[in-house]
């Protein structure tokens, strides 16, 4: 499972220990519940909503705002003063954390961001982040902020706009004159291989329009 494989191990290999690590599946019907149990790690908290969505059909708005109500979901339950974020199919480096919460210390920033790997269609990589919160150069596991700002939800009708979820969530961050602080190391890879399968609709499940 790329949720084991990838993120989970990635949190159990962090230098930061003192971590709390909420994973919400969005109406997961296989295994996830086992498979987290499997890590025997009491910083692991596994829920699973009841139902999925709405999201819009099959397509980019979906793509933008996918995950919206887990992600929200899990901001109501942290409980630590800092707050990351890591999708199932992504890996941070082992310091990734422990580099960022002492970086968000001695600048006094609320949120700290970093470049990263991203993965091509060849299988190649590039690092993208060019130092400036903006579309396309960050996104939601490239951060690590202050829980005040876990106030702020995610947003499921950001596609309305044309913004993907996370920028549509960070451009607020900003707005409300976060003080920002770029950390100039490569701290996560963000994959695209395997693809993820194909949307299936889950029995009544309904949409937005």
């Amino acid at each position: 499972m790329i949720l084991a494989d990838r993120a989970l191990t990635s949190m159990t290999q962090q230098t930061y220990e003192n971590l709390e690590v909420i994973i919400v599946g969005d109406r997961c019907d296989d295994n996830t519940d086992v498979v987290v149990a499997g890590f025997c790690d009491r910083r692991f908290k596994f829920f699973n909503l009841d139902k999925r969505g709405p999201y819009p059909r099959p397509g980019r708005n979906r793509w933008m705002v996918a995950g919206t109500n887990a992600a929200n979901f899990a901001l109501q339950r942290a409980t630590g003063d800092l707050v990351t974020h890591l999708d199932e199919d992504d890996t941070f480096e082992p310091h990734r954390i422990e580099t960022l919460v002492r970086e968000l210390q001695k600048n006094e920033a609320d949120l700290v961001f970093h470049p990263f790997y991203w993965q091509n269609d060849d299988h190649s990589w590039k690092i993208l982040g060019n130092g400036v919160l903006e579309l396309g150069q960050t996104g939601t596991g490239l951060i690590l902020y202050h829980n005040w700002f876990a106030k702020i939800p995610w947003d499921v009708s950001a596609f309305r706009l044309g913004e993907p979820g996370d920028w549509n969530r960070l451009r607020k961050f900003k707005a409300l004159g976060a003080n920002l602080h770029y950390v100039d190391q490569i701290l996560a890879r963000h994959w695209k291989y395997p693809v993820r399968e194909a949307f299936v609709a889950k029995p009544g499940e309904t949409f937005l329009d």
